[in-house]
């Protein structure tokens, strides 16, 4: 497979992608971070890409595999800071005699050469959580906003570390949410049979 990057710019890069994440950062480059599987492995693939589709940077951020169980990463989405990225979802546990385990919540801070700086799995009681978005919410500070099992969604406030500042329980389930002009949200909840009106 060869996968356009950009008019007349292709690259030989072999992957079966599938979700990307896509941003551009402050110098005006073109960065996603892909969920790709390779032969049955899932793997990270990050890339940034100048305006004229050269790459810069490529890197595969790789799951742990031994021979027994592996550990995958799910990146749902990213935000740039001042020395890297935060990215965001999930990590699934295996084990290859018994098969797949639950989700659990997963952040990392990568940097600009899309190392690893540091990464957190966080067990939040609930059989499967992701981090579905991660916004600014204020200086030096973001919001994620998380999605588990049994109807449960919730924020939390985190510093640039990953540490917790705070969370907050939402007491029902919302398929979408979207910020409003005078700084609040406006929310999409699920009823029974029906989607109600919005929730603000």
């Amino acid at each position: 497979k060869q996968e356009i990057v950009a008019p007349g710019v292709t690259t030989d890069f072999v992957r079966n992608q599938e979700t990307s994440n896509m941003i551009f950062n402050t110098v005006g480059n073109l960065v996603t971070v892909e969920n790709d599987i390779d032969y049955h492995f899932s793997d990270l693939i990050f890339r940034e890409t100048n305006q004229d589709g050269v790459i810069v940077t490529k890197k595969v951020i790789a799951s742990d595999y031994s021979a027994y169980s592996y550990v995958t990463r799910s990146c749902n989405d990213i935000i740039e800071i001042n020395d890297g990225y935060l990215i965001v979802g999930y990590t699934q546990r295996g084990d290859y005699a018994y098969g797949t385990s639950n989700k659990n919540i997963w952040l990392a801070k990568i940097n600009f050469s899309a190392n690893i700086i540091w990464e957190r799995t966080i067990d939040d009681g609930y059989l499967n959580s992701e981090i579905l978005t991660i916004e600014d919410f204020g200086k030096d500070r973001k919001r994620l906003y998380i999605k588990s099992e049994a109807l449960k969604n919730w924020f939390m406030i985190i510093d640039n570390e990953g540490e917790e500042i705070r969370k907050y329980d939402l007491s029902q389930e919302f398929l979408a949410y979207s910020d409003t002009d005078d700084g609040g949200k406006i929310f999409v909840s699920k009823r029974t049979n029906d989607i109600s009106i919005l929730k603000k």
